[in-house]
């Protein structure tokens, strides 16, 4: 039993960071290291970089400006392009073609809803099972003081997939069964903008499962669909701009909308996320102990979703989720480590 449960927490901890040695006398590319990774979709590259130019704080569009290659900030950069506290700022691109309709969000205090979440996660060259989260969710009443509107969501039930045709054994089963019961919080403006993202074990479930739940709860906030503030049609692309904790890192993030196809009752959209971190430091669970320097940040995901007009999440989608890093030992210079992880979601919320 000891030896399953240890099995199961090493796993965790490396779909968190999976740290590699690397020996260099100069600075690795980071996304070179997986090159299987999500791509990002060229107008989403363009998008960031328009918006970045028009930030306030910027006079000219000069190479400084907008986002580093190397996915990390300077110091004070990132507030440049959207400070902490700062609501999502949504920038459209293009209206699309006719006819064009005024899409919002309808989220009521007192709805409820239930759906499913199933992840495949890996880190280098560990892989899991395929994880499924059975999940009910409840709008609460805004506080007077807040605009956002809170979100309960609670795993009802949690369970392993088979991996390679063999089912898992009772023991890897029980473990992460004890993740029935976690909550994932979050704060959701009119536009669809998550603000906030807070989750929780249950007692009983162990320590080691925490990055589980973190990765359910970014791929519910990554997966939100936040609406235009223009009326639009097929063909609509619209950017979203938001600050958050994300990954491990605070980081700048950047959602790029796609509507490819509208009805009466259903939309069809491509999402693609770009995130740069805002600080030279990551936080994550398993990563060596000393001062490590981020080097290179490099964070995509893109993914297909059928959403019901109207709706928060959508009724069928696929997010895949990439992350690579490189951190350098402050003590050591000339030392790399590679930090790799990668996720697929899928989430399910009938209407």
């Amino acid at each position: 039993m000891n030896r399953v449960r240890f099995g199961v927490l090493s796993c965790a901890v490396l779909l968190s960071a999976a740290c590699e040695e690397k020996k260099a006398s100069a600075p690795t590319s980071a996304s070179a290291e997986t090159p299987t990774g999500p791509a990002v979709d060229p107008n989403l590259a363009q998008a960031v970089a328009a918006a970045s130019v028009a930030a306030p704080t910027a006079a000219s569009p000069k190479n400084e400006d907008g986002p580093p290659e190397s996915g990390v900030f300077a110091p004070g950069k990132a507030d440049e392009m959207h400070k902490k506290g700062d609501a999502p700022k949504i920038d459209v691109g293009s209206t699309g073609g006719a006819p064009k309709r005024q899409l919002s969000l309808n989220l009521p205090p007192g709805s409820k809803q239930t759906g499913s979440i199933v992840l495949t996660m890996r880190a280098a060259r560990q892989m899991l099972p395929p994880m499924q989260f059975d999940l009910s969710l409840e709008a609460q009443k805004p506080k007077a003081d807040d605009p956002a509107t809170p979100l309960q969501v609670k795993v009802t039930t949690a369970s392993l997939g088979d991996m390679q045709g063999q089912a898992m054994p009772p023991e890897l089963q029980a473990q992460i069964a004890k993740l029935k019961g976690s909550r994932v919080d979050l704060k959701v403006l009119a536009s669809g903008a998550v603000t906030d993202s807070r989750y929780e074990l249950p007692k009983g479930a162990d320590p080691g499962l925490n990055t589980v739940l973190r990765t359910v709860a970014e791929s519910l906030a990554v997966s939100s669909v936040v609406y235009p503030s223009e009326p639009v049609g097929v063909g609509a692309t619209w950017l979203v701009t938001s600050r958050e904790f994300a990954t491990g890192a605070d980081v700048v993030s950047y959602r790029m909308f796609k509507l490819d196809a509208l009805t009466e009752t259903d939309m069809t959209l491509s999402v693609s996320t770009k995130r740069y971190s805002a600080t030279n430091k990551l936080t994550l669970a398993g990563l060596p102990p000393g001062d490590l320097s981020l080097e290179e940040f490099q964070y995509a995901a893109t993914g297909k979703a059928t959403v019901a007009v109207g709706a928060l999440f959508p009724s069928e989608s696929e997010q895949n989720q990439g992350l690579n890093a490189v951190l350098v030992p402050a003590d050591n210079p000339q030392q790399r480590m590679g930090v790799q992880s990668q996720a697929t979601a899928t989430l399910k919320f009938p209407k």
